[in-house]
């Protein structure tokens, strides 16, 4: 990928049904994530992006590997990976919407791999322009939004909550993702509780 003309990049992608526009850096990330994402399970070459993320995720507070370099494939493998340290979910979720940013990532992509992140431990009453602009262009970064909102809206009520699933970077549809409960290593995590004066104080 790093090798390859923007003529050869653009190819590529159109094999794969992908968009061809933007500068060569964003058809690079796009290409990056697919040939990622096309990896068959149990290759050697899928094992070794599980130890990879494995290790990114133990050492995430400190990690000289920028969330913001890694593929979509690893993102995924380091947000699912029960051995993930980081200081609070707040981070792991600003840090995620910095990589969905990044020009050449496409809302199938960001759709597949936001649904990792724990949604209602992050306090969400005033929402960031980058998040905002996250929820207009990718309908799956709404739902999320709007089902931690729901349920910080309803103290308690997440003993009965069932997470809804969405398509996963593994192709995955069934999965539950437990977004209401914290991390094995993240301490303090909780679902933020919010009321209605305070979104309505947020609005004005």
């Amino acid at each position: 990928v790093d090798g390859a003309s923007v003529a050869e990049l653009q190819a590529m992608l159109e094999q794969r049904g992908l968009s061809t526009s933007g500068a060569k850096t964003s058809l690079q990330l796009r290409l990056r994530d697919a040939a990622y994402a096309e990896v068959p399970e149990g290759s050697a070459a899928a094992k070794a992006t599980k130890a990879f993320a494995k290790l990114v995720a133990r050492h995430y507070k400190g990690s000289a590997v920028k969330v913001k370099d890694l593929d979509a494939a690893s993102l995924a493998e380091v947000l699912n990976c029960d051995e993930l340290h980081a200081l609070n979910e707040k981070t792991i979720l600003d840090n995620t919407i910095s990589w969905a940013q990044l020009a050449g990532r496409t809302d199938e992509i960001i759709a597949k791999v936001m649904p990792l992140v724990r949604w209602p431990l992050v306090p969400l009453v005033q929402l960031k322009p980058p998040l905002k602009a996250l929820m207009k262009r990718c309908p799956v970064v709404k739902e999320l939004v709007e089902e931690a909102i729901g349920l910080q809206m309803k103290p308690g009520s997440e003993f009965s909550f069932t997470p809804k699933r969405h398509r996963l970077m593994d192709g995955s549809e069934d999965t539950v993702v437990p977004r209401h409960k914290k991390r094995k290593h993240c301490h303090g995590d909780k679902v933020q509780l919010l009321d209605a004066s305070a979104l309505v104080a947020a609005m004005l």
